[in-house]
């Protein structure tokens, strides 16, 4: 408990340092929504929509960079890459038998 405790305040903190950037105007964090348009035996769209990231600069050996990442999503931690924002969520795609 102390640590879910502990790691709800680490990011809320995180969150106040960073900046937002809205991509449609949205003047708080918002989680990006993803809708199913379309399942069924010829395709499966999917309609998704981030809001806005948070852009926080970071400085190591002199040169600053900045970190990017979107409310309640992870990035990719791949040693000596750039970290990317990843979306994840279970959705159900119905199969299709023809």
């Amino acid at each position: 408990m102390l640590k879910r405790i502990s790691t709800c305040i680490v990011i809320l903190i995180t969150s106040l340092m960073a900046g937002w950037v809205s991509f449609d105007g949205t003047p708080t964090p918002t989680p990006p929504s993803i809708t199913i348009l379309q399942n069924d035996a010829q395709a499966v769209v999917l309609n998704v929509k981030i809001h806005g990231m948070f852009s926080e600069d970071t400085t190591v050996e002199g040169i600053t960079y900045q970190l990017i990442y979107i409310p309640q999503e992870i990035t990719t931690s791949d040693i000596v890459k750039a970290e990317i924002p990843i979306l994840k969520r279970l959705q159900i795609i119905l199969e299709m038998r023809i």
